[in-house]
């Protein structure tokens, strides 16, 4: 079994009841909901929140939510394995099953594409060994070449005994590095109960190509709100 998780707490401080700010005709966890209620590759949708108006906006489009969050898992530092951990504990403790998967897909990214969704589920699916998935983009910047600061000095975050001054080499010195997107991201549920990590050891890597708007401040918003006009949604 496949669960959609969708991750919408109320206290957002870039912009307030974020996911439920209207964008297009609809509040901007509608988008998410949609797609992930489209796809045959998944079986649930659950909504994961501690709001109830984010509840109820939810459920008017035919999301589950069978609970608010508790607060101590609500605020601003608590991290994706904390949501997705309590999310496959509460099934097994309340309907007694643990899915296969969880998909986790942020409500930040209301311009999904239901191929590359589904498409992304599929790679996972097939390959036996994985015990993850993760949406990325190449790195436009070299991350080896980036500096700590310690005790009031700069310091290279890595360091190399085959490069010397990293920090003036060529460019193609380097590996390719990626950076995690948030698009989709997979996860083994098993894993997460098991070893309490969402990073497994064969990570499935997912290439987002397309440009991928991620609503994070009011500025993203408005730049949203005109993409949207134009936008087919299939």
């Amino acid at each position: 079994m496949n669960i959609a998780l969708i991750p919408a707490r109320g206290g957002s401080k870039s912009i307030k009841k974020k996911n439920i700010a209207k964008l297009g005709e609809y509040p901007l966890i509608y988008y998410t909901i949609d797609i992930a209620r489209k796809s045959e590759l998944i079986n649930r949708t659950i909504v994961s929140t501690d709001d109830q108006e984010i509840k109820d906006v939810s459920l008017s489009f035919n999301a589950e939510v069978p609970f608010l969050r508790p607060k101590k898992i609500a605020g601003d530092h608590i991290n994706d394995f904390e949501v997705i951990y309590h999310l496959i504990q509460w099934l097994k403790e309340n309907e007694g099953i643990i899915p296969d998967s969880i998909i986790y897909l942020r409500p930040d990214f209301p311009f999904r594409n239901t191929k590359i969704l589904n498409e992304a589920i599929e790679i996972y699916m097939k390959d036996n060994k994985a015990d993850g998935l993760r949406s990325v983009q190449q790195s436009t910047e070299i991350p080896f070449k980036t500096w700590l600061l310690k005790d009031g000095y700069l310091k290279s975050v890595v360091d190399y005994n085959n490069i010397k001054d990293p920090q003036n080499a060529a460019r193609q010195l380097f590996p390719q590095t990626y950076w995690p997107v948030g698009y989709i991201d997979i996860y083994d549920s098993k894993l997460v109960l098991g070893e309490e990590t969402l990073r497994g050891k064969r990570m499935i890597p997912y290439i987002i190509e397309e440009e991928a708007i991620n609503i994070g401040s009011f500025n993203e918003l408005d730049l949203a709100k005109l993409k949207i006009v134009d936008f087919v949604f299939d």
